[in-house]
């Protein structure tokens, strides 16, 4: 484990445990955010980043994403589209996104 990912952990671990109880309009900004940050993964893979890191942020941000879904169907139902069927390449082969 590098350095900063127990920090990492938690501080995505504190934000699936605290989107609950955001206001509306924190809930649209994560759903807006997490859309933009979800697709740039599919187009281009971080330096470093293995496939199992890549859908492990996927699933992460499923989770904080489901908790705002209700705030903007149309947000929802591309981020779904996304986690059902997006895929993305690490080292010149394919992934789905979830597994």
């Amino acid at each position: 484990m590098g350095l900063g990912n127990g920090k990492r952990t938690d501080r995505k671990q504190r934000q699936v445990e605290t989107v609950w109880a955001a206001s509306e309009a924190a809930k649209l900004i994560k759903l807006g955010d997490k859309l933009y940050n979800l697709r740039d993964l599919t187009r281009k893979a971080p330096i470093g980043w293995t496939p199992e890191r890549i859908q492990q942020y996927f699933a992460w941000a499923k989770q904080v994403t489901d908790a705002c879904k209700h705030v903007n169907p149309r947000l929802a139902d591309l981020l779904a589209d996304l986690y059902d069927n997006g895929v993305f390449t690490c080292d010149g082969e394919s992934y789905k996104c979830l597994v």
